[in-house]
């Protein structure tokens, strides 16, 4: 039990934030398919499945359905994501709408 408070006294605890990156993103309006498209820039083609307001997108993990008010962003690599609307609010904020950059915290996309 001595030993363990010795141990416990000697830790230091840290704190720390994470880091924030800046990404580029878009958000899917149900008119804007060649904007996606020219944004994605994938030699496979985003497709229209039966429902009109969704939309396949080809990411590293495989298809995302967007529906409309989902975002796809593009990573610092290059690789593209796709959030829906909830998880992207929470976790980006934007930085400049105009040029469709948002800054959020530093998690894996992969």
């Amino acid at each position: 039990m001595k030993n363990m408070k010795k141990f416990i006294k000697n830790i230091k605890i840290t704190k720390a934030q994470a880091k924030d990156i800046a990404i580029e993103a878009i958000q899917w309006n149900g008119e804007n398919l060649s904007e996606l498209s020219a944004f994605v820039k994938t030699a496979r083609d985003i497709t229209l499945p039966d429902k009109s307001d969704k939309i396949l997108i080809p990411t590293k993990k495989g298809d995302f359905m967007a529906s409309v008010g989902d975002y796809v962003l593009k990573a610092k690599d290059g690789t593209i994501h796709g959030f829906n609307k909830e998880k992207f609010d929470d976790s980006f904020k934007p930085m400049n709408k105009k040029k469709r950059l948002f800054i959020g915290k530093n998690f894996d996309l992969d």
